[in-house]
């Protein structure tokens, strides 16, 4: 459930127990967000201290949102460094989170990949039966299932969703999947 840098189980409270809103916050941070660390430095040689204050934020707000909390408070040190800072801001202290906050975005990219890996890999793992749609007698021990691994904040609850996608061949099947 846990892995270096994330609360797996928290980030999925947090977004209400819904795996496609996590796995979409997880895809748009490794997207967007994997050289945050190198982001930032470019806008402190360049003097831009709003905009690396504002990805710092940015940073921050993602950190919580996925249960990231060495992040989160990394991240707001260095936007509280900019934010408190009248023109530049003491290099010294900057190098030093800067240097905090790298190890820790590393450590949480690193995981998010591995989660996202883990959902591609559910994903692709069975992609031959869905033409049919299941009958109830087949969904309805696994959709029991999905609601005891959701409910335990149990990450294996996203092959138990791709199982019953795979089965689930019907359009309001799928939706009541894509509802838990």
């Amino acid at each position: 459930d846990e892995l270096p840098g994330i609360a797996v189980s928290q980030a999925l409270k947090r977004v209400g127990g819904k795996l496609r809103v996590l796995s979409d916050i997880f895809n748009s941070f490794a997207k967007r967000y994997l050289n945050a660390d190198k982001e930032i430095d470019e806008y402190v040689q360049q003097g831009q201290y709003e905009e690396a204050q504002r990805l710092a934020h940015t940073i921050k707000g993602l950190g919580g949102t996925m249960a990231a909390s060495e992040l989160q408070l990394s991240a707001k040190e260095l936007e509280d460094l900019f934010k408190n800072a009248e023109g530049k801001p003491d290099m010294a202290r900057y190098s030093s989170l800067l240097e905090g906050f790298s190890l820790t975005l590393a450590q949480v990219a690193a995981s998010v990949e591995q989660i996202l890996a883990q959902i591609t890999g559910a994903q692709t793992g069975n992609t031959s039966k869905a033409s049919e749609p299941a009958s109830s007698a087949k969904l309805t021990p696994l959709i029991e299932r999905l609601q005891q691994l959701l409910e335990q904040n149990n990450f294996e609850a996203t092959d138990c969703i791709e199982e019953i996608r795979q089965l689930a061949g019907g359009k309001k099947q799928l939706e009541q999947v894509d509802h838990l």
